[in-house]
């Protein structure tokens, strides 16, 4: 991620993790002029992640269950 913002071949990055250990990346990806979201879960969001990057977007348990439910009744 920070490599990819250094070589300035980002401008967006979509992250799906809760891992809060990845702030001090988030940080210099930010101050390199590329906007984080984080794609989290509604029901155990983390709150520095929320903090830190530029936008957030949470998933709902049901629509989870939805999507899957989908895969397997189309199959």
């Amino acid at each position: 991620m920070v490599g990819l913002a250094c070589d300035k071949k980002v401008k967006n990055i979509v992250l799906g993790s809760s891992d809060s250990d990845l702030q001090p990346a988030i940080i210099e990806v930010k101050s390199r002029d590329v906007e984080v979201t984080y794609l989290g879960f509604e029901d155990n969001p983390n709150k520095g992640l929320t903090y830190t990057t530029n936008q957030v977007v949470l998933i709902r348990n049901s629509e989870v269950l939805e999507g899957m439910q989908s895969l397997f009744l189309s199959s």
